[in-house]
């Protein structure tokens, strides 16, 4: 009995083991006013009025020597008011580094496949500080500074970090039933 138990382990195990890969981007890597459209898995992008949509741009503050992707093509106003993170696959354990310039009610929004709403929250005060979603699955991440009227604010994104985790392919679900066949067939047979 337990050499057939051996036998079928394996096969579960190979086939129910899932691909995942760490996203960990530090915006501090890049220069002030450097236009980035991807990096490890992520398209970034903007939207929104007043500002202009095209390329997120790394920006700083006089004061501080961190760069954050932020909601500026130019890295200064005018703004937009999304900054949108698209994902190459659906993440989970995802954190960021949260910059809010000025006294906007910010806020993010995570959506699953489908545009499915998963998580909001707020981010209004945030000054430099660190967020982690609840949510799995998240296809794609919203950072907003239209709430309330608060369209012209600067934010900016210090880092992300999340894990991608890859939905296992037709043959390793086909695997991973014939390893419970067999497991179920020997059972039988005892």
């Amino acid at each position: 009995m337990y050499n057939k138990v051996l036998v079928a382990l394996p096969f579960l195990f190979a086939a129910s083991s899932l691909n995942a890969t760490v996203i960990d981007i530090d915006f501090n890597d890049y220069d002030h006013s450097t236009g980035i459209s991807d990096a490890q898995g992520v398209t970034f992008s903007l939207d929104g009025y007043p500002g202009d949509t095209g390329l997120a741009t790394t920006s700083g503050i006089t004061w501080s020597s961190t760069s954050y992707l932020s909601n500026t093509s130019t890295g200064v106003y005018p703004t937009t008011e999304r900054l949108i993170f698209d994902f190459d696959e659906l993440v989970t354990d995802v954190s960021f580094v949260f910059q809010n310039w000025g006294t906007g009610k910010s806020f993010y929004t995570a959506y699953g496949l489908d545009d499915v709403e998963l998580e909001i929250g707020s981010l209004a005060g945030a000054n430099g500080d660190i967020f982690t979603l609840a949510s799995s699955g998240i296809s794609q991440l919203v950072f907003d500074n239209g709430y309330e009227g608060y369209r012209n604010w600067q934010f900016g994104v210090a880092s992300l970090s999340a894990t991608t985790v890859d939905i296992p392919e037709p043959a390793l679900i086909a695997l991973l039933g014939f390893g419970l066949l067999g497991f179920g067939a020997s059972r039988k047979k005892s």
